[in-house]
């Protein structure tokens, strides 16, 4: 009944909270008694206190001299009506999330929400700093991207914290299975499977890749890789598959790794990057060498974004995405602000291949 990982008189805190954003602690009704709590979690009084001062400062209650504590219907009404949008995102790096934005801002603006932004920088401790800092800020809905979604998360308390406030949370590209959660994700299993799949119908038999491994993105890309090459009854060279963290990639990419990097390279005659911005990095690294990309490599990335086609060659490309789902994010978490009702949204986006010129068709 209460959370667990927290102190125990903020727990009693959560469970009261979550008792009156849900209407069975009514507006201007009295709030359950020092003696009640105390009987209901077997706490001290002084615990039952410090947990009713937390709502005290949160505004959400208030005393009445000789006569009790109420459930204050001012500030929560105003935490009803409020018209912020609060999204955390990764970065900006990526051309697409850039745009998703752009979209969600103008969809917000016109049914007259606003926007703040957050970025967490592949970092779960400013994820957890922006929780933190929301959980005490009046917002209508929440849209994330997850970090480092294939680790475990250790901010799923605050997450459950604000599920438990019945705040509208929305997940976008990358989301946590621990959490029930809407989401809107692309099928990244598939996209591994349709660039494996491209490769094999072009001749190509030993296939490599580059994968993120502290990404759910990475791991399932690697998976629909893995499914498709066992369908096609072909052998998986794991010892030479490559793996970054979304804080690691630099040294990965370094003129002194080159040598290691090349040497694994040429155990194959095509690579998969799970992401544009790894593959660019991986063509600029290769300038230096006597591999080319595509008559001595065929490559092909995760992404379709600007990267992808202003590289030289321009990369053939999964695109994983719907190419409007900023708005589309945007008008759903207004149908659960409207609905908090709704039932689980889980939108899978089907990928696409787009073909360019980094893929040499072998004999």
């Amino acid at each position: 009944m209460l959370n667990p990982n927290l102190p125990k008189y903020l727990a009693v805190a959560e469970w009261m909270k979550e008792k009156i954003y849900n209407n069975t602690f009514k507006a201007g009704e009295k709030l359950i008694s020092e003696n009640k709590l105390c009987e209901k979690f077997e706490i001290s009084r002084q615990t039952a206190r410090q947990a009713i001062a937390v709502l005290e400062e949160e505004g959400l209650i208030i005393k009445k001299q000789g006569s009790g504590t109420y459930v204050n219907p001012i500030s929560l009404k105003a935490k009803l009506n409020t018209k912020t949008i609060a999204v955390i995102l990764n970065s900006l790096s990526n051309p697409q999330i850039a745009l998703a934005l752009t979209e969600m801002e103008r969809v917000f603006s016109e049914m007259g929400y606003q926007l703040t932004l957050r970025l967490t920088l592949n970092q779960v401790t400013k994820e957890r700093e922006h929780l933190l800092a929301l959980l005490k800020t009046d917002i209508a809905g929440l849209i994330v991207e997850g970090t480092k979604t294939a680790l475990p998360n250790p901010n799923l308390d605050l997450y459950q914290q604000l599920l438990d406030q019945q705040l509208p949370l929305l997940f976008i590209n990358h989301n946590y299975n621990e959490l029930p959660c809407h989401f809107i994700m692309p099928d990244h299993a598939a996209c591994g499977q349709l660039a494996t799949r491209h490769l094999i119908e072009n001749g190509h038999q030993q296939i490599g890749g580059i994968f993120q491994f502290d990404s759910l993105k990475g791991s399932h890309f690697y998976k629909g890789f893995l499914t498709e090459m066992y369908a096609h009854h072909l052998p998986v060279d794991e010892k030479n598959l490559v793996w970054y963290g979304s804080e690691a990639d630099e040294p990965l990419f370094s003129p002194a790794h080159l040598p290691h990097l090349v040497e694994k390279l040429t155990h194959f005659t095509a690579i998969l990057c799970d992401s544009d911005e790894v593959a660019l990095k991986l063509l600029q690294l290769l300038f230096a060498t006597s591999l080319q990309i595509p008559q001595d490599l065929s490559l092909i990335s995760l992404g379709n974004t600007s990267f992808s086609q202003l590289a030289t060659p321009p990369l053939t490309s999964i695109d994983s995405s719907e190419s409007n789902i900023g708005e589309l994010a945007a008008h759903t978490l207004i149908e659960l602000i409207e609905d908090p009702t709704k039932a689980s949204i889980h939108h899978t986006c089907q990928p696409t291949l787009v073909i360019r010129q980094s893929v040499k068709k072998l004999a």
